[in-house]
């Protein structure tokens, strides 16, 4: 850098005092950005070094830069516009760059700005961006953008709710997604495509959490490799009950789910598993899914440290009502059924049950219950001549269903 006169060396100083004022008062980061912005009569941005916004402030002049207007709209830069960062080499120039430094050329052609990254622990932590849209930028405003980075790094540092240690640009995904900032699915395809993450069509929630409430999960960096090695499609993302496994793929299939129950009995924890869905976006939704599935198996005080939804959905419906309005509403075939094995010592009932379980496959019925087809077959004619219920009738094999599960409550 070349020498400041004396004049600009007064200046620098005065900016720099101002700064430091800021920091010792413990100014937030907000604050601190709108001091530079200020300073500079310009404006500035700050985003995490996953490109996700901290702050930006325009005051209030008219920033006709694409760049800028896609993080004010979105909170993040695009993937179009990392990727022009990344063509054009100017992360390389931030990454690699001793000093703040003006870009004039590409994306900053029609708008010159100031570009630095701030290093926190070493490793680059967050970008900061000074757009000129009134007088050009000096060689003062080149050496206070460097110590305004050493500044905001010690504010970020101390701040973890914006600069949360370690995340991966996955796992930001699934953070903003929890917690609400990220609701626009074309904002989300956008990221997703930025992380490089092709998502198959089926999601999957699982909530892990420790065996005692009272206690943290052991070896948390561990558990994390084993879980990803075995579902090589998932993410994880840390939560308040433990961690959220996010599963993506066709399907659960079972030798995956054995899986699970070994982890389960290695780490000593239990697991709540949301339905499938195939909208990422709806993940809080599915969040909060298995941290209900997870209360109501607590209340249940379930020996199993697996739950899913249809292990405690009716209990949830039979919770609400009392044993004699359970009676009421039950299905009159299914209460004629389950009288007429009560008193002829017969199991039509839990026959009727496999077959709704087994998508009303007379077949894997049969081959569940270790009797031939045809057995099966009589089974359900004589099931319609005792109670009237044509298997046939997909409402009322519904009915029975739910009635037979509501009184097993």
């Amino acid at each position: 850098m070349t020498a400041l006169s004396y004049t600009d060396n007064m200046e620098y100083l005065q900016r720099k005092e101002r700064l430091t004022e800021c920091l010792l008062k413990r100014m937030s980061a907000e604050e601190i950005v709108h001091e530079a912005a200020v300073q500079y009569c310009a404006p500035v941005i700050l985003t995490t070094s996953l490109y996700r916004v901290i702050v930006m402030d325009d005051l209030g002049l008219e920033v006709n830069d694409p760049v800028w207007e896609t993080a004010r709209a979105t909170g993040y830069c695009s993937s179009d516009n990392i990727a022009d960062f990344e063509i054009q080499g100017i992360t390389h120039d931030v990454l690699n760059a001793q000093n703040s430094f003006i870009l004039d050329k590409g994306v900053g052609q029609d708008i010159p700005r100031i570009l630095m990254k701030i290093m926190i622990n070493d490793m680059p932590a967050a970008y900061i961006g000074i757009f000129q849209t009134g007088r050009p930028f000096s060689e003062t405003d080149l050496r206070i953008t460097d110590y305004l980075c050493e500044v905001l790094s010690l504010v970020l540092e101390r701040d973890p709710g914006i600069m949360p240690g370690g995340i991966t640009v996955h796992e930001s995904i699934l953070s903003d997604l929890l917690d609400g900032t990220l609701t626009s699915p074309t904002v989300l395809n956008d990221r997703m495509r930025t992380a490089y993450w092709t998502a198959k069509a089926v999601f999957q929630c699982v909530l892990i959490t420790p065996a005692h409430k009272s206690s943290g999960i052991d070896n948390s960096a561990y558990l994390k490799s084993v879980l990803t090695g075995v579902f090589p499609g998932s993410h994880l993302v840390q939560v308040p009950e433990g961690i959220l496994l996010v599963l993506n793929e066709d399907s659960l299939r079972p030798e995956r789910y054995k899986h699970l129950q070994d982890v389960v009995q290695q780490f000593d924890l239990f697991m709540n598993i949301s339905e499938p869905f195939r909208n990422l976006i709806l993940l809080r939704h599915y969040y909060e899914s298995c941290r209900a599935i997870r209360d109501v198996a607590r209340k249940q005080k379930r020996e199993g440290r697996i739950t899913e939804l249809k292990d405690v959905y009716y209990d949830v419906l039979s919770g609400l009502l009392k044993k004699e309005e359970k009676m009421v509403l039950c299905q009159t075939e299914y209460r004629d059924l389950l009288d007429y094995d009560t008193e002829h010592n017969t199991d039509y009932v839990t026959t009727l049950e496999t077959y709704i379980e087994h998508g009303c496959s007379v077949t894997d019925t049969a081959n569940t219950l270790f009797i031939h087809r045809n057995t099966m077959a009589k089974r359900l004619d004589r099931i319609k001549e005792i109670c009237g219920l044509d298997p046939a009738d997909g409402t009322a094999l519904i009915r029975f269903y739910l009635s037979s599960r509501m009184m097993k409550k």
